[in-house]
């Protein structure tokens, strides 16, 4: 039976603008490489957003920010005519959380795919470091009565990120709550398989796996189209070695999971009435006189994706210094005396709010904070990319260089991060200084400057030190062919003097074409001499 908690969220749609709702958006970051398919989609389908809503967000940032994150790249939509007849629309889902059961939403799933350009350029065997892509789907309650609580959000956004299993003991709470959740999308109102349906032997482990990945697998299986042709995301095999990956820990670069982690990005916004005040009024905080959002657990819990305490007491108290601190480095400051509240780490980007003062929050914080932020979490996703890429170029070489190989690959990822830094690396965001002070805060918690800073001292020490071997080769063949040219001239002019007159053309070949003693001893001498300089000069090259 349900009960009333203190810290109700406000549900509802939170695409209704004048109507600000509680949301959960869960990031999936992937290689993606599109390929052709000979077959207009039947099912489900992404198609490419009418850019209605990104006239405002374009001028929302500087001209150079807004050409990579709109031009360059695409954002692309489920259907929604179709997706009226999947199970979340069709069919009443719930979940089981601290309060009781409360049904839950799923809006149409989206895509961001950066570095886009012309779909056959992006197929066949090239690959592209800059070709990464961000599946995002947003969750919300509906509107109901009672409405879930703040740690009723904290459990399902701590359980729904995963795509990989953590550990076993994660299993047990992941199927209680989220086992009505649909795996599969079908449109003709047919059976679906439930996240407790899975199929295998139970216990296997494969088995247990499947349950964490195969709803976001199945959404990546869903086709684009785009300007009348119909594309697959991801190649079978590059999906394939996505589930080795997952399954058995099997490690291959065609791999499209690009982000080192196991969790989806969270982009969270918990809207109740008072907001951040909202906290201090029910948990009577008397040393927060100022309103600081680190002294509170709820806040500490959302901004981490932590799991709530027993009870909502239990979660404001049961936080450690050491937390308090690591929040408080991460929280936006120049709204918190209001209660307006926004956080951002490397798993994460959240906010507290209360929809009863400016109902623009919300939207803001959906669309042009998340802009901003998308546009970080491809930089961290493909700056891994790189890493990724540099490591199996040494890996697959085993340490030989035939041919320069090695040197002409690293040279080529080393032009790939050239291009990355010229289109992504600008001085400024924004011309709002809100957005400045928060994509600064966003990208020192994301990691971004140190994580390019190695990268490119990665690539470019590696890229040198080859250039530097393979001009030392080099160097030491041209003084081998200044040792050996004097002898081999020498040599060689002998032979020719020896030889002058002595072919008779008009003879038949026999030994009265070529005459061993005039002749045959220098020219014999001068190949045996060539042929070891020959050898020489080769070995060092090696």
């Amino acid at each position: 039976m349900n009960t009333i908690d203190p810290l109700q969220i406000k549900c509802g749609n939170p695409e209704i603008a004048d109507n600000p709702a509680s949301f959960s958006r869960f990031v999936f970051p992937f290689a993606y490489r599109l390929e052709n398919l000979n077959v207009q989609p039947q099912g489900l389908f992404y198609q490419q957003n009418d850019g209605s809503s990104h006239r405002h967000r374009k001028k929302y940032l500087t001209n150079e920010t807004a050409l990579v994150l709109f031009e360059r790249a695409k954002w692309f939509e489920i259907d929604r005519q179709a997706w009226q007849n999947v199970p979340w629309e069709t069919d009443t889902i719930t979940v089981t959380l601290k309060t009781g059961n409360f049904k839950i939403k799923m809006l149409p799933p989206s895509l961001v795919l950066f570095e886009f350009g012309e779909p056959q350029q992006t197929t066949g065997n090239n690959t592209n470091t800059l070709q990464t892509g961000f599946l995002y789907v947003d969750m919300y309650f509906p509107e109901q009565s009672p409405s879930p609580s703040f740690d009723d959000l904290l459990l399902f956004n701590e359980l729904f990120r995963y795509f990989d299993m953590p550990h076993e003991y994660h299993l047990g709470d992941y199927e209680k709550c989220l086992k009505n959740i649909p795996i599969e999308y079908p449109i003709d109102n047919g059976h679906y398989r439930k996240l407790d349906e899975t199929n295998g032997i139970p216990n296997d482990v494969q088995w247990k796996k499947e349950k964490y990945f195969l709803r976001w697998l199945n959404l990546l299986k869903i086709p684009i189209k785009h300007d009348g042709s119909a594309y697959s995301l991801i190649t079978d095999i590059k999906m394939e070695a996505a589930k080795q990956w997952i399954y058995h820990s099997e490690i291959s670069n065609e791999n499209c999971l690009v982000h080192v982690d196991n969790r989806c990005y969270v982009w969270t916004a918990a809207l109740i009435n008072g907001g951040g005040c909202a906290l201090n009024q029910v948990f009577n905080n008397p040393e927060n006189a100022e309103l600081q959002a680190h002294h509170y657990g709820h806040w500490v819990k959302l901004l981490n994706i932590d799991a709530p305490d027993n009870a909502p007491q239990d979660t404001h108290l049961a936080i450690s210094a050491f937390e308090q601190e690591w929040a408080s480095a991460r929280t936006y400051k120049r709204w918190e005396h209001k209660g307006n509240w926004y956080g951002f780490n490397n798993h994460s980007g959240v906010t507290l709010l209360d929809p009863t003062s400016e109902n623009h929050l919300c939207r803001v914080f959906r669309e042009q904070y998340f802009d901003q932020t998308i546009l970080l979490l491809y930089l961290r996703t493909t700056l891994f990319s790189f890493s990724r890429k540099l490591s199996f170029i040494i890996h697959g070489q085993k340490g030989q260089n035939e041919n320069g190989q090695w040197l002409e690959q690293i040279g080529q990822l080393r032009n790939e991060f050239s291009r990355f830094a010229i289109l992504y690396q600008f001085p400024s965001l924004s011309n709002q200084q809100q957005a400045i002070e928060m994509y600064a805060l966003a990208r020192e918690c994301l990691d971004i400057d140190e994580l390019y800073s190695e990268v490119q001292e990665e690539i470019a020490n590696t890229h040198d030190f080859l250039e530097q071997a393979e001009a030392n080769k080099l160097g030491r063949a041209a003084n081998i062919i200044a040792e050996w040219g004097v002898p081999i001239a020498s040599a060689s002019l002998v032979a020719s003097f020896f030889g002058i007159n002595k072919y008779d053309f008009s003879k038949d070949c026999t030994k009265d074409c070529f005459e061993l003693s005039g002749i045959g001893v220098p020219m014999l001498f001068a190949i045996i001499v060539t042929a070891i300089a020959a050898l020489t000069i080769k070995k060092i090259k090696k």
